[in-house]
């Protein structure tokens, strides 16, 4: 169990790895792969947009330099169950993300590689797919995204105005590049039998958008 003192951020009823013993001799410890079955993960977006796991990769520098050195090559998570609290939108928003599979490949400190697959929680289920790379020491994000059946009261709480004027699920794919502290996303929408509803006017459309 991991925790930072107020919330449980991981947790998990089984962990496997493997360990390369010969390095220990050289005061080195190589992990080449480790596996969480079911864990539990508490992800949070805190008022200043900063996320909660950051912590755990942003570079310490320690008191006292260690005799040992540790790596890990890999993390791969499996049936895994997320819960996202963000607090950065005034008032709260909170969902559940679960059966999620990913490989994490770790270049510590320097940049991470990941593939993820998972499903939001709702009625149907939106179905997500990720993959991309992180650059840890300048914060930079490249990434790939997409979301199928999304429903778009999902996003009521991001754009408040769209909640009231359209319904209906729709499929979405995202490029996104983060870099230099600038944002850019190119994203491709399609809907099936959206509904966009005015006062007394309604119309129902299919449409893809980008």
């Amino acid at each position: 169990v991991i925790a930072d003192g107020q919330n449980v951020i991981l947790s998990t009823p089984q962990v496997a790895c493997t360990i390369f013993i010969w390095p220990i001799f050289k005061k080195q410890v190589i992990i080449p792969s480790i596996n969480l079955k079911a864990p539990y993960i508490f992800l949070e977006r805190r008022p200043d947009n900063s996320f909660n796991l950051q912590d755990f990769f942003t570079p310490q520098v320690p008191a006292k330099k260690s005799d040992f050195s540790v790596a890990v090559f890999k993390l791969t998570i499996t049936d895994g169950n997320l819960v996202f609290l963000d607090d950065a939108l005034g008032a709260k928003f909170k969902k559940e993300i679960k059966n999620i599979q990913l490989s994490l490949q770790l270049g510590l400190p320097v940049k991470l590689k990941f593939n993820l697959s998972a499903q939001l929680v709702n009625q149907p289920p939106v179905f997500i797919n990720a993959s991309g790379e992180y650059k840890i020491l300048s914060r930079e994000l490249t990434a790939n995204l997409s979301f199928k059946d999304l429903s778009t009261s999902e996003l009521s709480a991001y754009y408040r105005d769209l909640g009231d004027l359209v319904s209906g699920l729709i499929n979405l794919q995202a490029q996104v590049d983060l870099k230099n502290k600038i944002l850019q996303v190119n994203l491709t929408a399609q809907g099936d039998n959206l509904i966009f509803a005015k006062d007394n006017l309604k119309a129902k459309l299919n449409t893809s958008l980008q």
